[in-house]
């Protein structure tokens, strides 16, 4: 795993592991909880603390 700063002042983990290259959780909000935010083609997946 390495991370990243983005323009928009998000912080990005990327995967670095053979057959999970290059996915990326961005580290965000989901109103008052922690999130991570996972994106694909097709789709977004929002992890929440809970």
């Amino acid at each position: 795993m390495g991370s990243r700063k983005n323009p928009d002042g998000t912080t990005s983990f990327i995967t670095v592991v053979p057959g999970m290259n290059g996915l990326e959780f961005v580290v965000g909000r989901g109103g008052d909880e922690r999130a991570l935010t996972l994106r694909d083609a097709q789709h977004e997946y929002v992890l929440k603390e809970k």
